[in-house]
């Protein structure tokens, strides 16, 4: 795969195991940032920020249900 889409301190589940999550506080901080029109999970996107389309490849399946990267 190779290109998170996510960020850390950002999940309102707040599981004990999760390893994305390591300051509670933080969570909930980041969680009232959130703008729910924006496409990011934080905050919006600024004159700053640089955006790169990231390529994607398929994960395809074969006929014996084996992952495969193709």
């Amino acid at each position: 795969m190779g290109t998170d889409i996510g960020a850390y301190n950002t999940c309102g589940h707040l599981c004990a195991y999760c390893y994305a999550n390591e300051n509670k506080a933080l969570v909930k901080q980041n969680m009232k940032e959130h703008i729910e029109t924006s496409p990011l999970l934080i905050g919006e996107i600024t004159d700053n920020d640089k955006i790169t389309e990231a390529k994607q490849k398929s994960w395809v399946i074969s006929e014996n249900n084996q992952i495969s990267f193709i």
